[in-house]
């Protein structure tokens, strides 16, 4: 949330959750989860940077998750065309 409410760049913040997490996409949608959760719950008491951390969070997992269908995907046309 600190990274929300200082307004940094966006890219390189969500590439610095993504080195934090190491790989643990369920970390961060847990993370994500929880972070809008507490919003909702009491959004009243909140300014509202819970759900651009919850934003932030979600898109580190779901680059990473694009990148990896994208590069399956290709392999398994290269793959396909080959008659393997």
């Amino acid at each position: 949330m600190r990274y929300a409410a200082e307004r940094r760049n966006l890219d390189e913040s969500i590439e610095e959750l993504r080195d934090i997490a190491d790989g643990r996409n369920d970390i961060l949608a847990e993370a994500a989860g929880i972070t809008a959760g507490a919003w909702y719950a009491w959004p009243a008491h909140h300014v509202g940077y819970e759900l651009i951390a919850a934003g932030m969070l979600i898109m580190a997992a779901a680059m990473k998750v694009d990148r990896w269908i994208t590069t399956n995907s290709t392999a398994g046309r290269g793959s396909a065309m080959r008659g393997e």
